[in-house]
């Protein structure tokens, strides 16, 4: 082979070399620095500048900074940050000043090659025991990656026979032994990637949170979105909070892990504000209440039933879930089903109403969540009246309410990433700030998504209070409004449940009647052990019930002839000698259309009039209503009626009447015994299955949690 081809060849050989060595290592940018998460060392740094060898950083500790900081640099050998291959390089340390928030300002030794700094709380005692160890945050710069120069690959030198030396006059080459022709190593076929981050889109609102994971890679994520609060984030979740705009707004999210990159994005819907009505004669219509999807989030079996409810927006409300049996829907409630799956699945349900949408989800497990059971309670008091805390209370509008929820971990086992939410219906406002975990003040958020209670160990409660305020009086037709409150817990390793309490809101005509008499009406459950006076009663079939109607004087002279009434709802019986006034007892007559005569009241005096009926057995209210009212009146001469009323709610089953039923031939009873040992035959069946079995569980244990909580007298002291 001639010299001019010998050349040839060499010279391709050590250009192919070089583009190798230069795919393999080359100067890397990794941006701006990322502040690390969870550190409880906040700070803001940069580096200032790199002068030579030495890069300057300052940092802005936070007003409660109160940590020891270490800087240390990194000989990077790996583009990856998280790559354990990186060498430690040099460390210095720097002292904070306690509570201080003055910039600090130092300096730490970084190679000629790649470097990556890390501000972090903890010391690196090792030379190569890189693993992000407590960051507060962490940047890149320099040149190529250490080790990664390009260098000539030498020329092969045959084993017999010498190189021949390239000079003008040709060189004779040896016939008996050729020449090697160096083998020109081909270029790495690059691995595909399998880096992937999901969802690949969603749609959030200004001023909330995304919630983006990355899986595949090396297994090391580092995370950046322009826009987003941080804009930088680590590890295989990143949830970024995206600000508000005046426009709709798509923004990327874009993870590394090694060379590889994947790009999620996310529409943030703008806030459209609503327009202040123009002033007119007419009143001010009432504004259109937000769009809300409840709870925001679920967990349920694959097989199994969500439920889902819309609040607010204009009324109508139209559903939709890919996926879901059915997949559409209507009306305030939606409740599909989700098919029965080999892996946990998430699914979203979008409802619309006019222009506004508002979207759940739900988490589809592959199996069932059976090593930790959970238990909630819930109850609510009228804090403008003082009431105690029950299933349901009355209330007027403009009053202020206490929601409280009971969360109890029954099981054996520790129940995991325990959430609360709770939707509060229109009528009610929750009061920012009101909400407590255990006596303890935090963040709001239950009626808008939810709250995290964390792990919750074998017997352990966890008790949650919020407040909510009654719409005003204009908000209410008159009568009573029930605003029904449902609280929901989740748990990664229980089945969701549920609990609600009831506000009854009643908008009435004045009772006080200025200058002459006043009328209050309450009543007790006697049969339940209540105490207190309360503004409404809840009644089972049989119950005994105390009413209490107090009286008084508002008259500057006395009033004569004061007669009072009481008209008692069909479905309960007045007791007989039961009837006192100011704690002795008196004539009966009260439920009669004439009433009792009481005498006269000088100005301001009260007078307490007591009596007692029983709820009818297997009775309910007039066709079959759950609420009746007990109105008491009063009069006196030369003055106008006063009435109050005091609502009372049926619990018991509801017992209507039967008619048209014949009786028939000994066929027909046989045929009748034949249909029922039948179901009989298929009841026993069902009982036996597992969902029977989980449901009668299920509603064991709450009837028992709701039970402890009635006969608990200590509260009503």
């Amino acid at each position: 082979m001639d010299i001019k081809k010998k050349a040839a060849i060499l010279t391709g050989f050590l250009v192919l070399s070089l583009v190798v060595v230069g795919l393999l290592g080359g100067h890397i940018d990794f941006g701006s620095p990322v502040i690390a998460a969870n550190t409880g060392c906040d700070a803001s740094w940069y580096i200032g500048s790199v002068n030579g060898n030495e890069a300057t950083v300052v940092m802005t500790p936070d007003t409660n900074f109160a940590c020891d900081v270490y800087l240390a640099s990194w000989k990077m050998f790996d583009p990856d940050p998280g790559s354990p291959a990186q060498v430690k390089f040099a460390q210095v340390k720097k002292v904070s000043p306690k509570g201080g928030s003055t910039p600090i300002t130092f300096s730490v030794p970084v190679p000629d090659c790649a470097w990556q700094v890390d501000l972090s709380s903890v010391p690196v005692n090792g030379a190569n025991e890189y693993n992000g160890t407590n960051l507060i945050a962490f940047d890149f710069g320099g040149g190529e990656l250490c080790g990664s120069t390009p260098s000539h690959t030498p020329t092969p030198t045959p084993t017999h026979t010498p190189t021949p030396t390239l000079t003008h006059t040709p060189t004779p080459t040896p016939t008996h032994t050729p020449t090697p022709t160096p083998t020109i190593t081909p270029t790495p076929t690059p691995v595909p990637s399998n880096l992937v981050c999901s969802p690949a889109f969603q749609i959030i609102r200004g001023g909330s949170t995304a919630h983006f994971k990355a899986t595949g890679g090396i297994g090391h994520y580092t995370w950046k979105s322009d826009g987003a609060i941080p804009p930088m984030g680590g590890g295989p979740t990143y949830d970024p909070i995206y600000p508000s705009k005046p426009t709709d707004q798509k923004y990327l999210a874009t993870v590394y892990s090694g060379t590889d990159t994947a790009t999620c994005s996310v529409l943030v819907l703008a806030i459209t504000p609503t327009p202040t009505p123009t002033p007119t004669p007419t009143p001010t219509p009432t504004p259109v209440p937000a769009l809300t999807c409840s709870p925001a989030f679920q967990t349920i079996i694959g097989g199994s039933t969500a439920h889902f409810v819309a609040n607010g927006g204009i009324g109508n409300y139209l559903w939709e879930s890919a996926g879901a049996i059915p997949p559409v829907g209507s009306g305030p409630f939606y409740n599909p089903s989700y098919p029965s799956i080999s892996t946990d699945q998430r699914y979203e349900a979008i409802v619309r109403s006019g222009r506004s949408f508002a979207t759940c989800s739900v988490l589809v497990l592959a199996t069932a969540p059976t090593n930790a059971n959970l238990s909630v309670s819930k109850t609510v008091r009228n804090i403008s009246t003082g009431s105690g805390e029950f299933d349901s209370v009355t209330a007027n509008p403009s009053d202020t309410v206490e929601f409280t929820i009971r969360v109890s971990s029954v099981g054996r086992t520790t129940a995991i990433d325990v959430r609360v939410a709770d939707t509060l219906p229109s009528g009610l406002r929750y009061l920012s700030g009101s909400t407590v975990i255990d006596g303890v003040g935090t963040s709001d958020g239950i009626t808008s998504g939810g709250i995290r209670l964390g792990d919750l160990i074998a017997g352990r409660t966890a008790v949650v209070r919020f407040r909510a305020q009654v719409d005003p009086e204009t908000s209410f037709v008159v009568g009573v409004t029930p605003l029904r409150n449902l609280a929901v817990v989740t748990s990664s390793n229980a089945f969701q449940i549920n609990d609600d309490a009831t506000v009854n809101v009643i908008r009435a005509n004045p009772v006080i009647i200025p200058g002459i008499l006043s009328i209050q009406k309450f009543g007790r459950n006697i049969t339940r052990g209540e105490s207190a006076e309360l503004s409404s009663v809840t009644v089972r079939s049989s119950d005994t019930v105390e009413f209490i109607i107090r009286i008084r004087s508002l008259s500057g002279t006395t009033l004569t002839n004061v007669i009072v009434s009481d008209a008692l709802p069909a479905g309960l019986t007045y007791i007989a000698n039961t009837t006192s006034l100011n704690g002795s007892l008196i004539q009966e007559g009260i439920t009669t259309s004439g009433g009792i005569v009481i005498g006269s009241l000088s100005p301001n005096q009260e007078a307490i009039i007591r009596f007692s009926a029983r709820v009818r057995a297997g009775s309910s209210f007039p066709g079959g209503s759950l609420t009746a009212f007990n109105v008491a009146s009063v009069r006196a001469d030369n003055t106008p009626t006063a009435s109050a009323r005091l609502a009372l709610t049926f619990s018991g089953p509801v017992v209507g009447s039967v008619a048209g039923v014949q009786t028939g031939t000994a066929s027909n009873v046989l045929m009748a015994l034949a249909l029922s040992g039948l179901m009989t035959y298929g009841y026993a069946r069902y009982t036996r299955t597992n969902i029977f079995l989980r449901r009668d569980a299920s509603a064991a244990l709450r009837r028992s949690l709701k039970d402890r909580q009635h006969l608990n007298f200590a509260r009503f002291l």
